[in-house]
């Protein structure tokens, strides 16, 4: 069975890239995308009243200049707690987030890290 992902990113160019260059250079599926948190939460409802939640979020954010995403995020993982979330986003913490340390944020760690070390979710790798 194909694996399949959903992406909720505010900037539709993005999205669209996105989706293109994991189908092509994978094996995996978009089940769906949306622009905003509201109307991912709509489509995951649906996907999820007919058992066929996709495997993996991929979500922004930043959504419009606020951060909603933290609070979609915490959102997707209090409703579908076996579903497998990355966050990517250009948000930037600055002195009040990242400092080399890590720091909690709506259930999330940052840390600087080189590559191929997990970040930490929960005190869990992903």
């Amino acid at each position: 069975m194909a694996k399949t992902f959903y992406i909720v990113d505010d900037h539709e160019l993005l999205r669209i890239g996105t989706i293109s260059f994991i189908e092509k250079k994978s094996d995996w599926i978009c089940k769906g995308n949306a622009s905003t948190p509201e109307s991912a939460l709509s489509d995951l409802a649906l996907l999820s009243g007919g058992n066929i939640l996709p495997d993996l979020v991929i979500s922004d954010l930043n959504f419009s200049g606020d951060d909603a995403g933290f609070d979609f995020i915490a959102k997707l993982h209090s409703l579908y707690p076996e579903l497998k979330i990355i966050v990517y986003s250009m948000f930037f913490f600055g002195r009040n987030g990242s400092d080399g340390n890590s720091k909690r944020r709506g259930g999330l760690y940052f840390k600087k890290c080189a590559v191929g070390r997990a970040y930490r979710m929960h005190g869990k790798r992903f």
